[in-house]
């Protein structure tokens, strides 16, 4: 999933992913993260209104969400959304980009 004309690496989404699907992962409280896992889909208390980090990598929502340990971000869950969605996420999404210089995050 790199963009195109760019050198190898350089603004790649490195994540899990088939042809028709990617895996991304967020951080939600343990009622949404309980309701989605019984379910098998997102169902309320989940509201799709909410604001929220997606993340191609466990490791990187893992630290985002201070390790599991910020209120409403206890559990990290693995979604699998359509390349579709994905590419209507990336070009309707608030980038934030980390600004620490051993660091870079597209």
């Amino acid at each position: 999933m790199e963009d195109q004309g760019s050198p190898r690496g350089y603004r790649a989404v490195r994540a899990l992913y088939t042809e028709s699907a990617i895996t991304v992962y967020q951080a939600y409280p343990d009622a949404i993260a309980d309701a989605a896992l019984a379910a098998g889909t997102f169902v309320p208390p989940f509201k799709r209104e909410r604001m929220t980090w997606i993340k191609p990598s466990f490791r990187w929502m893992a630290y985002r969400c201070g390790w599991a340990r910020k209120p409403d971000q206890e559990r990290v869950l693995a979604v699998e959304i359509t390349r579709e969605g994905f590419e209507w996420a990336r070009s309707a999404r608030q980038c934030s980009v980390s600004r620490a210089p051993a660091q870079r995050w597209y």
